[in-house]
Formats: C-alpha cells, sequence, structure tokens
C-alpha cells in the first residue's frame, strides 16, 4: 500500500510540473523551488488543513519533503498540493492581451 500511495503522490506531483526524489520509504522530497520556498509551501498547507515535513537540511530552501499517509489522507493532500502549487501551472495567464 506504501508504495501505490508514493506512486500516486510523486504522479500527482509530477502532473503540476514538479520533480520528486526517488525514494524506498514513507516519504518523498519534491522540488517547488520554483514557484516557492519550501516553507512557504509548508505555512499554505497548513492553513488548508493539510502538514507537510519539517525542513530538511541542506534542502529546506527548495525542496520540500513530504510524508505519506493512507491513500484517502494522500488524495486530500495533492488536492491541497494543487491548490497551493496552482501558479506554477500556469504562469502566463492572460499573456498577449
Amino acid at each position: 500500500r506504501n508504495a501505490a500511495v508514493r506512486t500516486f503522490t510523486i504522479k500527482a506531483l509530477a502532473d503540476l510540473g514538479y520533480t520528486s526524489t526517488e525514494s524506498q520509504g514513507n516519504f518523498i522530497f519534491t522540488d517547488i523551488g520554483k514557484t516557492m520556498t519550501a516553507a512557504a509551501f509548508r505555512e499554505a498547507c497548513a492553513a488548508k488543513g493539510v502538514q507537510v515535513g519539517r525542513d530538511f537540511p541542506p534542502m529546506e530552501k527548495q525542496w520540500a519533503r513530504t510524508s505519506l499517509g493512507t491513500m484517502a489522507e494522500m488524495q486530500k493532500a495533492t488536492e491541497v498540493f494543487r491548490n497551493v502549487l496552482k501558479p506554477a501551472t500556469n504562469p502566463t495567464s492572460g499573456k498577449g492581451q
């Protein structure tokens, strides 16, 4: 089950344009630095009821550490991730008008 949840979460983030490291554990690292710092990501997710892992030096600025939960928890979490990271998926909205 952990592998299925990990694959689901990594794919959801990849679909948004974010790369995660390979993992065999119950957490992943995702490079969200093109949109915000890991701390800003964590705070934005917390404001929407989803807790994201602590800073993990030396990658704490650009890489978010996300602990994996159950499939239901990660389905909720990835919806929050989509909302929080949405600016990265449509940065040129209105361009050319």
